[in-house]
This record gives structure tokens, sequence and C-alpha cells, in this order.
């Protein structure tokens, strides 16, 4: 892969009395040549063992190829900048993009498209005589439209290289064409940002107020969705619709205690929530952003009024419209219930947080500086393969919940005779009621070789209570309910985050001058500081990692790969000569 960019700018600066601005007008070309790959398969082995390299094949088949393709954009801009007594600022921007990546194959398209952005703000303490407890104050208000294009050669439908291998093993080389539709009036995707907010400052300094609020309307994304297979063609390449992000930020910048002690302490936190406002009509009731139904049946979508990453699934439990509790079937080989599924799509949680943050505290004294960083995240919903099959298979610490009596297991003799085997006694101390109603329907065999028993809407404990079957147990419990054709949402294994973690904690000692001179060095400090330390609370069952997950991408409520717990430790010398 070859990247190129080439800039040219120039700049004047000037003022009028009390007012200073400035101006910048200038051009970028930027080139980006992806990577060119071939590959080919050896067949039959090699003519000489462990030498590994195409000549040394026997024979060879597959030849394939890959350009991951080439895109340019070419751009013009300007900046204007402008300040008056140093109270009130202007800051307005312009920039047009041509992306070769929105040329269709005819020479048209909407590859030219312009963003400009406004930024303002006023120190009203500047301009106006404050009370003494008001130090500094700030307004700032802007707006901002950012323009963005797509991968190249995606909006066109192009002709692929495949082969296909005869009887006599000889290949036959065909061409394939693209089976994806393009709109062909799409648009560059356009985001609109607007933000508001303040700077304070009080007491001599030692409190500081930072607020913000925004909000973010992104129209128009390119991408693919699915359509009917009866159509001949996989997919269509449209605009989206209109994503919007809107929140505040919040900075709590204090310094409790001043002196030769000193204690600094800020707060931050910040709460985002997104919303869909508009889609493709084409999208039809959701648009699935990541289906999850192979390991979790959850699966991440997109609909209009809902939030983006929106996780629906079919797997929730059935539950009774008189008790609301769950539903249970009865498996009579094995002589025991377990939760029934919905089989009906429903809301189960998102993926965003309902708020993130953190709280960093410095103490100094003397020389002595020590910080300790908090941080915190509250919301959103990760389901774990470890702990999904972990449990099933009695290899995570929450499964020994009641396989015993020290684990909370219920202790009972059992009443099918078939279950003494090889002298057992038939009591047995890993039971447990579960929480759920019988479906209605629901026959159970009488133990004393009466007429089948029907005990439809009957509470599990009813039905151990009279008699008819015995509390289940945990071993079979974990197993059948966590089995791949069988499980159902709960939340040892679909889980909301909320943790606060011990991000770092650092302590560090600067040497008296009077020490350094004689060593050669000034400015001398020693420090050891300590990265992830650990987490404070963490919801996850098991202890699982917090860290296994993260990002804005869809799939990151999906974990499947058990990340450990990785800490580093560092320790430091710094001086100057």
């Amino acid at each position: 892969a070859r990247t190129t960019t080439l800039k040219l700018s120039g700049a004047y600066k000037n003022n009028f009395g009390d007012l200073d601005y400035s101006a910048t007008v200038g051009g970028e070309w930027f080139s980006d040549q992806g990577r060119v790959a071939t590959a080919v398969n050896t067949v039959d082995g090699l003519v000489s063992p462990g030498q590994y390299f195409i000549a040394n094949s026997r024979s060879l088949r597959g030849n394939s190829g890959s350009d991951q393709g080439y895109k340019r954009i070419s751009s013009v801009y300007f900046l204007l900048n402008a300040s008056w007594k140093r109270q009130f600022y202007l800051d307005i921007t312009g920039r047009n993009d041509w992306s070769s990546a929105l040329v269709y194959t005819n020479a048209t398209g909407n590859y030219s498209y312009f963003y400009p952005s406004v930024g303002s703000s006023w120190i009203f303490s500047e301009t106006f005589d404050m009370p003494s407890w008001l130090v500094f104050g700030k307004l700032k208000l802007s707006w901002a439209q950012v323009g963005n294009d797509t991968s190249p050669y995606s909006i066109n439908q192009t002709y692929g290289a495949a082969s296909t291998e005869m009887p006599d093993a000889s290949l036959v080389q065909r061409q394939t064409f693209g089976r994806t539709v393009v709109d062909p009036r799409l648009k560059p995707e356009r985001k609109n940002a607007f933000e508001a907010g303040t700077d304070l400052m009080f007491a001599d300094n030692r409190i500081g107020l930072e607020f913000t609020y925004y909000k973010e309307n992104t129209r128009d994304q390119i991408i693919s969705i699915a359509t009917p297979l009866e159509s001949g063609i996989n997919s269509q390449r449209i605009n989206a619709g209109n994503v919007q992000n809107q929140g505040v930020e919040i900075a709590l910048r204090s310094t409790p205690v001043r002196g030769t002690f000193q204690w600094d302490m800020d707060v931050l936190y910040a709460k985002n929530v997104n919303k869909i406002v508009e889609l493709h009509p084409d999208v039809g009731d959701y648009m699935q952003l990541v289906d999850a139904s192979g390991d979790f049946r959850i699966r991440s979508v997109a609909y209009v009024g809902g939030e983006y990453g929106t996780l629906l699934s079919d797997v929730k439990p059935k539950v009774d419209p008189v008790t609301g509790k769950q539903l249970l079937m009865w498996e009579e080989g094995r002589k025991m219930a377990y939760p029934i599924r919905s089989n009906t799509l429903e809301k189960v949680g998102k993926i965003e947080p309902d708020f993130t943050g953190s709280i960093t505290n410095t103490f100094s004294w003397k020389g002595i500086s020590a910080s300790v960083l908090l941080d915190v995240r509250w919301g959103g919903y990760i389901a774990s393969y470890t702990n999904l099959y972990g449990f099933g298979y009695g290899m995570t610490k929450n499964s020994l919940r009641n396989r015993d009596t020290e684990h909370g297991g219920i202790t009972f003799k059992s009443i099918n005779e078939e279950k003494y085997l090889d002298g057992h006694d038939g009591v047995f101390h890993d039971g447990f009621i579960p929480d759920g109603v019988f479906q209605p329907g629901t026959l159970i065999k009488d133990v004393n070789g009466g007429p089948d028993i029907d005990v439809s809407e009957m509470t599990y404990q009813q039905a151990v209570d009279a008699g008819i079957v015995d509390p289940a147990h945990a071993p079979t419990w974990n197993s059948r309910t966590y089995e791949w054709a069988t499980f159902t949402l709960n939340d040892d294994w679909f889980s909301e985050v909320k943790y606060i973690g011990v991000r770092q904690i650092s302590l560090g000692y600067n040497i008296p001058r009077n020490i350094t001179r004689k060593l050669g060095v000034s400015n001398l400090r020693v420090a050891i500081e300590a990265q992830n330390v650990g987490y404070l609370y963490n919801s996850l069952p098991n202890k699982l990692n917090p860290q296994s997950f993260g990002g804005n991408a869809n799939n990151t409520f999906m974990e499947r790969l058990l990340t450990p717990y990785v800490g580093s430790y560092n320790f430091s010398l710094r001086f100057d000569l």
C-alpha cells in the first residue's frame, strides 16, 4: 500500500484597531494506492520437504488475486479567524472535496461536496466586572459539517476473475459479476454537529467547571442492505438515513486542599444518547448490524425511533401471562424441566453505556507526588461465550451454584426409585427449585404407577410439595439449559456491564536540587507507576475482564475470546543534564 499527500497553503494576518484577523487558503491532493495481493495453492506436496516456496510445488491450483483499490481526493479549503479585544472569537472554515470513490463508471456522480463550520466564544469575564468568587467565565457555541466518501470501487458493479476445475483436473477461467445493485444517486455522507457550553473558574481558581452539550446528526451513510433472494441479487447499496447522537460532557476540576500539602481532584462525566431518526424505506422494520444467532441468537439492529445498536433476541424465556414467571417444559427421559424460548424477537438491551466517567486524585507534598485514576462505565450489555459455555460445562465459578450444600444446594431424597443405582441411598445434595411454572398441557408420569398428572400452570415448588417431581439437580439443569439448542437468555452470560476500575496509580519524588547539583544533573525525578491495577467493582459474572470487548463497533456486545487481565508496572528515572 502507498499513500501520498501533497499540501499547499498561504496565510495572511493583520489587525484593525482592537480587531485581529487572519486568513488561510490552501489545497490538498491525497492518493491512496491499495495493496495488490496474489495467491496460489500448493497441491500434492513439495518436491523437497521443508522448502516452502512456490517453485518447489509438485503442482499448483487456484490462482487468485485481489486489488484493494485506488482512491484520490482533491481538496481546497479556507480558514478565517477573528478576535476583538481578546473577548470575542470567531472561526469560520470551509472545505470542498472531490473524491474518485464517488464517481460512477459513466463519469457522473455526487463526487464534489462542500462542508463549512462556524465556531465562536465569548470570555464574558473580560467584558463585565465579575464578583470576586468568579475568576473566569467563557461561553462557546459552534456548528460544523463534515463530509465523507466511501471505499474505492464500491459504488460500481465490477467483474471478478474465477476458475472452475474440470473432471480432468484442468482449470477453466471464467468471470463473475457483482451481485450488488447500487443506487445511481448516491450522495456523500454528511455529519452536522452543534455544540454549546461554558467554562467557569471559581474561588481563586480552586474550582473549575466545564460543561458541554452536543448534538450530531449523521445523514446518508453509504451501506449495503439485504434483498429478497428471488430478486437475483444479493444486496443493494444505498444512503441509509439519519442517526442522531446527543449528550453532555462535564468536567469538574478542584483543589480541595492547597498549601505545602496539595490535593487536586478531577471528575469527568459523559453521557450520550443515540437515536435512529430516519432509515431508507427499503430497510424494513429494522436494519441488522450484526447477527450473532450462531452463538448467542442475538442481533444488533437499528430501527427508526430506537437506539443504534439495540439488541434483539428470540431466546428470551417465554413468560406466563398470569404469574409473570418463566414457562417450563418437562423432559420425562431426564426427569427435569427447563425454560422455554419465546421464539419472538424482543428488545433485550443495548450496546451503549448509560454513562462513562473518571475520577483522578493527585496529592503532592515536599517533592512527593501521588495520583490515583479511577475509570467508570455504567450500563450497556455483553453476551459472553466464555460464561455461556463455561457455565454449561461446569468450568466457571458460578456453575458451582447449588451443586452441593456448601453452595446452596438442597438435600432431598429422590422419589424416583430408578435413581437408586449401585447401592445409592437416593439422597442428593444438589437440589434447587426453578422459579417458573409448567406450560399448559404438561403431563408428568406418576411415580406410584397411577395415571399421568397434569401440572399445567403449576409452579415447580408446588409440584415438589405435592410429591410429583424432585427438586431440580443443579448439574443436569446447568448442562441442559446451556445446550445450544435449548439455552435461554439469563444473567449468567448476558450481563449489564458496570465497573469501577483502578486504571493507574503513580508515586514519584523530585530529588532536592542541593543533591542533584552534586551529581551534576538537574530535575532528577524517580517514579513508579502501575497501569490497569484492578477493579473495585465489576458486575460481570466470574470476574470476566470488561476489557474483553470495547470500542464503537456493532459487534462489541460479543465476547468470544477471553482476554486475560494485563497490568503493567514501570520504574522511571528522569533528569536533565
